[in-house]
């Protein structure tokens, strides 16, 4: 039986499951920003040159703060992505597994960063090469993280899951693609309504409304969007599992 998923089911079942979770993965997005507010605050103190310090010094500071940060956001990734199986195997996740994802960071980190140059030389070589191996490779960070999986085994076990769904594969970011531009066209006209709202209400207090509102529309969207990828991710593993056994049985 040929290995396919169900984009429409995918979509839905990720709605409802941010829809059940939504304040742990509100409590979950909480804690990540109060972790990386003071890098982003030390680094705007720092350009501001508040500590009056030479240029060179300035430079030095920002590289090593934005390498912390950058790691740091990769831990939370790699947690993020356990919480998200989690509420799909589960319906239960805990704030705790947020920080999980930094007992492998060094190797999440280096996994990462192949996926990113091994996708950027397909792009750079030719398009489709890169729309190839981005869709190949697409499972390998999930792979790391729920399997325990090595770097290379981690690539390997991606292509071989995706292996004769590349297009449907295609097919489920370009969904995805078309609800980005319908929640930038959202976010675009809500800005709008309170732009002629901000003629009535102090400006300052209109400016925060607008930021929050915004920064919880992308957290919520993004959420929902992976959590369909997890469902992806999910139904592909059935498949092969399923397949497997059959041809278990076929031998016996």
């Amino acid at each position: 039986m040929a290995k396919t998923f169900s984009i429409n089911e995918a979509l839905l079942w990720g709605f409802d499951a941010l829809k059940r979770h939504a304040l742990l993965l509100l409590g979950v997005g909480a804690i990540m920003w109060a972790v990386e507010f003071p890098f982003g605050l030390f680094q705007g103190l720092i350009q501001l040159n508040v500590f009056n310090l030479s240029h060179y010094v300035r430079l030095t500071l920002l590289i090593i703060t934005a390498c912390a940060q950058y790691l740091i956001w990769q831990g939370f990734m790699a947690g993020m992505i356990k919480i998200y199986l989690d509420i799909y195997d589960t319906d239960h996740a805990s704030y705790t597994t947020l920080f999980s994802g930094f007992r492998r960071l060094p190797s999440f980190f280096v996994l990462g960063a192949l996926w990113a140059v091994v996708v950027l030389l397909g792009f750079i070589a030719l398009i489709i090469p890169g729309i190839y191996l981005l869709l190949q490779y697409s499972q390998a960070l999930k792979l790391f993280v729920d399997k325990d999986l090595g770097i290379v085994d981690s690539f390997k076990e991606s292509a071989r899951l995706t292996q004769g769904l590349k297009w449907r594969l295609l097919e489920f970011d370009l969904t995805v693609l078309g609800f980005s531009i319908l929640a930038v066209v959202v976010s675009r006209i809500f800005s709008l309504i309170f732009f002629v709202v901000a003629m009535v209400l102090p400006p300052v207090f209109v400016a925060v409304v607008i930021s929050l509102l915004l920064l919880l529309f992308v957290y919520f969207f993004s959420a929902w969007i992976l959590l369909a990828g997890i469902h992806v991710y999910r139904s592909l593993g059935k498949q092969e599992a399923q397949s497997a056994a059959e041809i278990a049985q076929g031998a016996e």
